[in-house]
């Protein structure tokens, strides 16, 4: 199933950030997010995560690959809220300590916003 929309698409189960490369939200009494979409719109997800937690905060953070678009805003979350446990496959620490990872991160998602706004 493809959802073209954000917002709340099930009870506690929210899409939010932009619906093309999303970061989903379990809303539970520990709150659940799953994947870290683009780097460039970080705090768009946060926003929305806001919007449904009020001050409570994301308690997990799940990648499910080491893709540019599942795990680029994954460092600013650490950074919003150090407490967040990230979990994931192995590689993916192995993937991130190699040199200019993180800056191809971040050119690739900025290679898609490129895209996008054309």
């Amino acid at each position: 199933m493809r959802i073209y929309t954000t917002g709340k698409i099930a009870e506690g189960f929210y899409v939010t950030g932009f619906s093309a490369v999303p970061v989903y939200l379990l809303d539970a009494p520990e709150p659940v997010l799953f994947d870290a979409g683009w780097s460039f719109i970080a705090r768009l997800y946060e926003r929305d995560i806001r919007e449904v937690l009020g001050e409570r905060r994301p308690a997990h953070l799940f990648l499910s690959h080491s893709h540019f678009d599942h795990l680029g805003a994954a460092s600013f979350f650490k950074r919003v809220w150090p407490d967040i446990k990230i979990g994931g496959s192995p590689r993916i620490p192995e993937i991130l300590a190699r040199p200019g990872a993180v800056q191809l991160i971040r050119d690739l998602s900025r290679e898609d916003l490129d895209l996008l706004l054309s």
